[in-house]
C-alpha cells in the first residue's frame, strides 16, 4: 500500500471514530446530566481536536516524542471512561477525559494531514467519508449492539488511526485492552443514574418504584418502573415519563371511566363532560405507554390512532401486552403509527373528533448536531394549522402542557393559527378554553368552531368540581364567563375574587393586544414557528451556556493565531470562516430536512451521511484542479447555492410533501455542499504541509464558535438566518483566499 492510501486509510479510520464518539458520547451524557450541560461537555470535549491540531503544530517535538504511545493512551482513557460512567458521572471527570481523547484524535488527524503534502484533496475526501460512515455507524452500532458495547467498540475502531508505533510491547498492550474493553462492555449492565434531579431519581427514591427493565439504543435510554400500585412509568434519559396503566377489567362501564379519571385526568375529565362529543375516531399524538390511549377507549371512542416516534416506548409497551390490554398488538379498536406525528399528519388526510397532545416532550439531546435543548416542532404555529385541518367540525384538540408557563406560550402560539381564520384574536379566543384542574397539569381545549354555550358551563361545572371554595390555582379561562366568583369567608362576609386569568379575559374582549400580552410576560411566551421551534427557550436573554462554546471558540481562535508570521493573516482567515459556515449550514439542512423526511434517529443519521459524503465527493473529483479554479468555482456555487435556498425555502422546506420535493431537495443537497468541499482542501493547499495543522486548528476554532453563534441565530432570528450567516462567512473566505499569497514558498 503507498504512502497515500496509507494515509487515507488512518485519516477515515480517525474520522470514523471521532464521529462515533461524539455521537455516542452525547447519548451517554444525555442520560447523566440535564441536556443543556450535555451541549456544553460535548462543546467542549470535541474543542480537543483543534487544540490537538495546534499542538501538533507549536509541539511538534512534544508530539512526536509520545506519539508512539496513542495506541496504548487511546484505550486506556476509553477505560477510564467506562470506569467514571459507572462510580462517578462526574461532569468535570468525564469531560476532562473526552476532552484528551479528542486531542489525541485531533493531534493525529493533523499530523496526516501534515506529512502528505499536495494531496489535500484525497484526505479531506478520505475524512469526511469516514466521518459519514461514523455517523451512520453510530446508529447502527447502538441498534444492534447498545450504548455501552458500542462504546467499547471504540477502542478497536481507532486502532488504524493511532497507531504510530512499531514496538511490540505498546501493540500488544493496546491490542490487550483494547480487546479487553470490548468483553467488560458486553457483560456489564448499564450504569445507574446519580442525578438527583431527574425525574426517574424521585420515582426511585421518593415514590418507592422499582427498576424493572432498560434498554439504550440511538434514540435514547428508556428505563421501566413498576409502581407500589403495579402500574408501569417509562423514561426516557431519565426524564419525559410516561404512564403504563393495567387494562380495565370492564373497558365500557362507568367504573372503567371513573378509573381513568383518577389516573389520568388531565385527558379523561374534559372530555367526559362534553356534551354531544362525536366519539368515532381520536388521534393521540405521543402515545407512549398508551394512558391516553386507554382513558379515549373508556370514553367510549370506536376508533384511536396512536402515534409514537420512540421505538423503545413501543417495544416495552407491546411486551406488557397482557398487563395494558394488548394496546399496541391487536386491540380491534387501536391502531398504532409509528412516526414522528407532524411528518405522519402531512402525509395523511384523515381527519378526526380528537387529537390529545398530553405532556409531549423529549427532555433530551435526539440527534448529532443537536443545537437546540428545546426544539420542539408540535406546537409551532405550522403546527397549529395542521391540527386544524384534521379536526372534524366540531371536533377537539386538548393539550396538556407541563406547567402555566409553557402552556401560556401554546396558547399564543395557537391564536397566531385560529385568528388567520376566525378574523381577529378576540373570535379565536371563543375557540378555546383553559383548565387547571385543582394540583394537576394545565389543560388547553381548542374547538374547530365556536365553543357552544352548552359545552362552556360543562366545563365551568368541571371546574367548580375541583374548586369549590374558590378560584381555580394557575391558568383558566373560559369564553362568557364571569371573571369573578363570590367566595363566602369564615366570617360570613362575600368576597368577589377572580374566577379567570384576568390578562386572558382581557385579551378575550379586546382590552388588550396579544403583542401586549407577549412583552408584559416575564417569561419568552412569543409565537413558535417552524423556523424558530424552540419552545421551551423562555429565557428573555441569552442563556450562559450558548455563550460558552462560543467564547471558548474566540479564546482558541485568538491562541491559534497568536503571533502569526507577519503578512500570513490573510492566507489563515478563510480557514475559521469556513469552519464556521460550513457548521451553520449543516444545522440548517439537518434541521430542515430532518423536518421534511421525519426525525428519527436512523433518518437523522442518513442526513449527516450525505451531507458528509457529498462534501467529500466535491473534494475528491476536483483535486487535480488549480488551487484558484477550485477556489473560485466552490465559492460561486456555495453562494449560488445558499440564494437560492434563501429564495426557495418555503417551496423546499415546507409543508408540501412528494417525490419531486424529496428529488429537488437531495439533489440540492448534494450539489450544495459539494460545492463547499472544494474550498477547504484547496485553501490548505496553498498553505503548504508544515502550516497545515495551524490551518486545521483555526478552522476547529471556526466550527466551536459557530455552535454558540448558530445557537444564537437560530433561537433570535430562525434557522432561516443560518443561511446569511453561512453566505456572509463564505464569501469573506472567498475574497481572503482568492487575494492572498502562497505561503508555501514562505513556509519552507
Amino acid at each position: 500500500m503507498t504512502t497515500v492510501k496509507k494515509s487515507m486509510a488512518r485519516l477515515f479510520s480517525i474520522s470514523l471514530t471521532v464521529l462515533m464518539t461524539e455521537v455516542l458520547y452525547t447519548r451517554v451524557f444525555s442520560f447523566f446530566f440535564a441536556p443543556n450541560y450535555v451541549y456544553v461537555i460535548v462543546s467542549l470535549a470535541i474543542s480537543g481536536l483543534g487544540i490537538g491540531a495546534y499542538l501538533s503544530f507549536k509541539a511538534h517535538a512534544l508530539v512526536e516524542h509520545v506519539k508512539a504511545w496513542t495506541s496504548l493512551a487511546w484505550p486506556l482513557l476509553l477505560g477510564l471512561f467506562l470506569l467514571l460512567s459507572y462510580l462517578f458521572q462526574s461532569a468535570p471527570l468525564l469531560l476532562a477525559v473526552a476532552l484528551l481523547q479528542f486531542i489525541l484524535l485531533g493531534s493525529a488527524s493533523a499530523r496526516i494531514y501534515r506529512l502528505a503534502p499536495g494531496r489535500y484533496g484525497l484526505l479531506y475526501a478520505a475524512d469526511l467519508l469516514g466521518a459519514g460512515v461514523g455517523a451512520l455507524g453510530a446508529t447502527a452500532s447502538m441498534e444492534a449492539l447498545g450504548i455501552m458495547t458500542s462504546v467499547g467498540l471504540l477502542p478497536i475502531l481507532g486502532a488504524i488511526g493511532l497507531l504510530e508505533t512499531r514496538r511490540p510491547p505498546v501493540l500488544l498492550a493496546g491490542g490487550i485492552l483494547g480487546i479487553g474493553l470490548l468483553a467488560l462492555s458486553t457483560v456489564l449492565p448499564p450504569p445507574g443514574l446519580h442525578d438527583r434531579v431527574k425525574s426517574m431519581s424521585v420515582f426511585l427514591t421518593e415514590r418507592g418504584y422499582q427498576l424493572e427493565a432498560t434498554r439504550w439504543k440511538s434514540f435514547g435510554r428508556v428505563d421501566v418502573l413498576k409502581a407500589p400500585d403495579g402500574s408501569r412509568a417509562m423514561f426516557i434519559d431519565g426524564n419525559s415519563g410516561t404512564l403504563m396503566v393495567r387494562y380495565p377489567e370492564r373497558m365500557g362501564e362507568h367504573s372503567a371511566l371513573e378509573t381513568m379519571r383518577k389516573v389520568n385526568p388531565g385527558v379523561t375529565w374534559p372530555l367526559s363532560v362534553l356534551p354531544d362529543l362525536e366519539k368515532d375516531h381520536a388521534l393521540v399524538i405521543g402515545s407512549g405507554g398508551g394512558v391516553d390511549v386507554t382513558s379515549l377507549l373508556s370514553l367510549g371512542f370506536s376508533r384511536v390512532t396512536a402515534v409514537e416516534m420512540n421505538p423503545l416506548f413501543i417495544a416495552f409497551t407491546k411486551e406488557y401486552s397482557a398487563f395494558n390490554g394488548a394496546l399496541y398488538t391487536s386491540h380491534p379498536q387501536v391502531r398504532l403509527v409509528q412516526d414522528e406525528a407532524r411528518h405522519f399528519l402531512l402525509t395523511s388526510d384523515e381527519k378526526y373528533d380528537v387529537i390529545v397532545i398530553s405532556m409531549a416532550l423529549i427532555n433530551s439531546l435526539r440527534g448529532m448536531h443537536t443545537i437546540a435543548m428545546a426544539e420542539d416542532y408540535l406546537f409551532t404555529k405550522e403546527a397549529f394549522d395542521t391540527y386544524l385541518r384534521r379536526l372534524k367540525p366540531g371536533g377537539f384538540l386538548l393539550i396538556v402542557g407541563h406547567n402555566a408557563v409553557e402552556l401560556m406560550r401554546i396558547l399564543v402560539t395557537s391564536l397566531e393559527s385560529l385568528r388567520q381564520h376566525a378574523g381577529s384574536v378576540e373570535a379565536a379566543m371563543q375557540q378555546v378554553a383553559v383548565l387547571s384542574l385543582g394540583g394537576h397539569h394545565p389543560i388547553l381545549l381548542i374547538r374547530q368552531g365556536r365553543l357552544t354555550r352548552e359545552e362552556t358551563l360543562s366545563l365551568e361545572r368541571l371546574v367548580h368540581v375541583f374548586s369549590p371554595q374558590g378560584a381555580p390555582p394557575g391558568l383558566s379561562y373560559l369564553p362568557d364567563r364571569s371573571m369573578t366568583h363570590p367566595v363566602v369567608t369564615p366570617e360570613g362576609k362575600t368576597l368577589l375574587v377572580p374566577m379567570y386569568t384576568p390578562g386572558l379575559q382581557h385579551l378575550a374582549h379586546g382590552h388588550v393586544a396579544l403583542r401586549q400580552l407577549v412583552e408584559a410576560s416575564p417569561s419568552r411566551i412569543d409565537p413558535v414557528t417552524d423556523d424558530r421551534p424552540f419552545l421551551y427557550y423562555f429565557d428573555q436573554g441569552v442563556r450562559p451556556e450558548m455563550l460558552i462554546p462560543l467564547l471558548l471558540g474566540v479564546a482558541l481562535l485568538v491562541r491559534f493565531s497568536w503571533r502569526l508570521p507577519a503578512g500570513r493573516g490573510t492566507g489563515f482567515a478563510p480557514f475559521p470562516l469556513i469552519g464556521l459556515s460550513f457548521l451553520v449550514v449543516e444545522m440548517f439542512f439537518i434541521q430542515r430536512v430532518g423536518f421534511l423526511f421525519g426525525q428519527g434517529s436512523l433518518v437523522l443519521s442518513l442526513i449527516l451521511t450525505g451531507i458528509l459524503f457529498s462534501t467529500g465527493l466535491g473534494s475528491l473529483l476536483t483535486r487535480t484542479w488549480r488551487c484558484r479554479t477550485r477556489i473560485l468555482t466552490g465559492s460561486l456555487g456555495t453562494l449560488t447555492g445558499l440564494l437560492a435556498i434563501i429564495v426557495l425555502d418555503d417551496l423546499l422546506f415546507g409543508a408540501v410533501r412528494g417525490t419531486l420535493t424529496t428529488v429537488l431537495v437531495s439533489l440540492l443537497t448534494i450539489a450544495q455542499f459539494g460545492f463547499m468541499g472544494m474550498l477547504f482542501p484547496a485553501l490548505l493547499d496553498r498553505v503548504g504541509s508544515r502550516l497545515a495543522p495551524e490551518a486545521i486548528a483555526l478552522n476547529s476554532a471556526g466550527s466551536m464558535i459557530a455552535g454558540g453563534v448558530g445557537l444564537l441565530f437560530a433561537v433570535q432570528w430562525g434557522f432561516s438566518s443560518l443561511l446569511f450567516l453561512a453566505a456572509g462567512g463564505y464569501l469573506g473566505a472567498a475574497l481572503f483566499g482568492l487575494s492572498s499569497k502562497d505561503l508555501r514558498k514562505d513556509a519552507s
